[in-house]
């Protein structure tokens, strides 16, 4: 009879090792594939080498302003900036995405006080369009195609 009590408490041990096991797996799993799912535009962090690059090759700067604690920011970053037409268009800009935390006299320079701000600027450093708040995938890609000149 110990015997048999003996391998059902490793049984246990196995199911409950097994069970937590993939627990921790769909957990870091999900959070990883949350967080490089995020977005399909590479973000540039550091704003004067965007700047710099926007001014080398000629190209626009799509802007788009955070913060660590806003909840639009991050809404924009799992909807907005997944859709897969406003990613190609994206390629004909230089994307910097700028954390009002860490970059205040940034944030300064364009006026921004709340969070999320999108700004188009273009390749001469003039602003063209600023959504303040939330920004749909559909008002981005129509400014961007109208900064960019593409029709459709």
């Amino acid at each position: 009879m110990k015997i048999i009590f003996r391998k059902l408490s490793d049984r246990r041990r196995i199911g409950w090792f097994v069970t937590c096991s993939a627990i921790i797996y769909m957990v870091v799993n999900g959070l990883f594939n949350s967080y490089a799912a995020r977005s399909n535009i590479r973000w540039s962090a550091d704003f004067n080498a965007g700047e710099a690059r926007a001014r080398n090759e000629a190209k626009p700067i799509l802007l788009s302003f955070t913060s660590s604690n806003c909840v639009w920011c991050r809404k924009m970053d799992t909807e907005t900036f997944r859709n897969p037409e406003l990613a190609g268009l994206s390629r004909k800009v230089v994307c910097v995405q700028v954390d009002c935390d860490n970059n205040p006299a940034v944030a300064a320079k364009y006026g921004v006080v709340q969070t999320p701000v999108t700004v188009l600027v273009s390749p001469d450093g003039k602003e063209k369009w600023r959504a303040v708040g939330y920004c749909g995938s559909s008002d981005l890609t129509y400014a961007l195609r109208d900064l960019s000149g593409t029709k459709n």
